[in-house]
């Protein structure tokens, strides 16, 4: 015989009771059993947990990001250089102005501007043959060079050489050009004198007819 009080929808303690008897009439020893009916446990409750889930963060995961962390870069940075920009440009010489047109008599002064020296600077100037020949000048070793009581034969080009001791390197000035009078070069000059040359003795010439 089997004693079951239990009833699940009702919580509590129950305790069920077996007794059995043969045919011959004997008894078992009686045997108990205590049964204990729960609320139902909430949704999700008991649930296998879901992965990673309760697991401890990983090392940076949940915490604010660092200030501009994520954001799109600034055009241009990160980006690697561009090649030579930032390097020193080694040394440069320039110079304005560098034409000039003066009269017979006048003076003219060229000077030269150099950027990017270390170390301490000497200046050379030359004259510049019409046969691309460097001729050079004497005493003429300043970053200004002067030409006084200029007569023809000083109209033509010049240039300045540069060096500097610590970068051991040699610069080239532009080309500074000087022109006699009124804008015509020197060959332009003597050919207006040999011009004006033959035209007397043409002249000449006419009048010994003439007699």
């Amino acid at each position: 015989m089997v004693i079951n009080p239990v009833n699940v929808d009702v919580v509590g303690v129950y305790t069920i009771t077996y007794n059995v008897t043969d045919s011959e009439g004997n008894a078992a020893t009686e045997v108990t059993r205590t049964v204990t009916v729960e609320e139902p446990p909430a949704e999700g409750e008991g649930e296998p947990p879901i992965e990673g889930e309760g697991e401890p963060p990983i090392e940076g995961e949940g915490e604010p990001p660092v200030e501009g962390e994520g954001e799109p870069p600034i055009e241009g940075e990160g980006e690697p250089p561009v090649e030579g920009e930032g390097e020193p440009q080694g040394l440069t010489v320039t110079a304005d102005p560098t034409q000039f047109t003066v009269p017979v008599g006048a003076s003219a002064t060229f000077e030269v501007v150099v950027s990017g020296a270390q170390g301490v600077l000497s200046y050379q100037w030359y004259r510049v043959t019409p046969d691309d020949e460097y001729v050079i000048i004497p005493d003429a070793t300043d970053g200004v060079y002067t030409l006084t009581d200029i007569a023809l034969e000083d109209a033509g080009e010049y240039r300045c050489e540069v060096y500097d001791t610590v970068l051991d390197e040699t610069a080239w000035s532009p080309v500074f050009t000087l022109v006699i009078g009124t804008g015509v070069p020197v060959g332009g000059m003597l050919g207006l004198a040999l011009a004006s040359v033959l035209t007397a003795l043409a002249g000449a010439s006419v009048l010994r007819k003439k007699k």
